[in-house]
């Protein structure tokens, strides 16, 4: 069963509704989380310079972490390609809701939202920018107010004292 594109920018509760996962399910958390381990792993195998723009391949002093509009699209293809070779066979049931055909070529809409989200968030320079201070990511302000946030979130007996370890979106945890 194949199901409707969806954009890379919506957000992991309306990508679950979309592809009729439940946040509830402790199964279907282990596949979203699957995925994104998958999909971390074809970034780290991508994010290499031989796979950069000519344009960022020229930027003096560039150094990782590299945003995926930093990557060529023929390397995010076969990553995609990848990735769905590689896959589990729990996480290529998923991955075959996002099969589809762009011209004469396959592609696969589920495995780019999930190598989007991992470049969007694993990449500090974005988690600064648009999270500061929305009580998504750790900051010494605005941390009681979060009550949609993992449990993770919240750990430690003071929860106004700063983190000193990075929040990982993908895997819900402190590293």
């Amino acid at each position: 069963m194949t199901l409707s594109r969806l954009s890379p920018s919506k957000s992991k509760k309306e990508f679950l509704e979309h592809m009729r996962l439940c946040e509830d399910n402790s199964q279907d958390r282990r596949v979203y989380r699957d995925m994104m381990d998958e999909a971390a792993a074809a970034r780290e195998r991508m994010c290499v310079f031989e796979n950069l723009t000519p344009q960022a391949q020229s930027t003096p002093g560039l150094k990782p972490p590299f945003s995926s509009n930093m990557i060529m699209e023929t390397a995010q293809y076969k990553a995609v390609c990848e990735i769905y070779a590689l896959s589990s066979p729990t996480t290529r049931e998923q991955y075959a809701k996002g099969n589809f055909q762009d011209g004469s070529q396959w592609d696969n809409w589920v495995i780019r939202w999930c190598l989007w989200h991992v470049f969007r968030y694993r990449d500090e320079r974005n988690r600064n920018r648009s999270h500061r201070g929305s009580g998504y990511y750790p900051t010494n302000a605005g941390l009681q107010d979060v009550s949609h946030a993992p449990p993770q979130f919240l750990g430690g007996s003071d929860p106004t004292s700063p983190r000193t370890s990075m929040y990982d979106p993908i895997r819900e945890l402190y590293r």
